[in-house]
């Protein structure tokens, strides 16, 4: 998309030329853990860089941790609708999209990609 050669985008940003991007991209990742695992994850998160900013976020986003988040963690991101939008993504783009469902299947991904990466250079 644009003029860059590669990105990567990060979050939910369904609204956001959802299309356009779902149809530029090589590979689609959906992170797929379970609710307690990424409840664990943020907390975690939050612990460690609570009253900061994470390397990976702008300078002057404080990592915090609200009931709002941890509502949308266990409930309102896993509801119906959203469920259907990953079915529908699977379905409509599977020769390119993988869902990731734990650590473990993260870890051999991102393993299998470093790989791939080091092989073609």
């Amino acid at each position: 998309m644009g003029e860059h050669e590669s990105w990567v985008i990060d979050g939910n940003y369904s609204r956001l030329y959802l299309d356009e991007r779902l149809d530029a991209a090589d590979a689609i990742v959906l992170l797929r853990f379970n609710r307690w695992a990424c409840l664990w994850r943020v907390m975690r998160r939050f612990v460690k860089f609570h009253g900061a900013s994470r390397p990976s976020m702008s300078d002057g986003c404080i990592e915090h941790l609200d009931v709002a988040f941890v509502w949308w963690v266990l409930h309102q991101g896993r509801d119906a609708e959203h469920r259907r939008w990953y079915r529908d993504i699977d379905r409509r783009y599977q020769e390119k999209t993988v869902s990731i469902r734990n650590q473990r299947q993260l870890t051999h991904y991102t393993a299998h990609i470093t790989n791939l990466q080091e092989h073609t250079i």
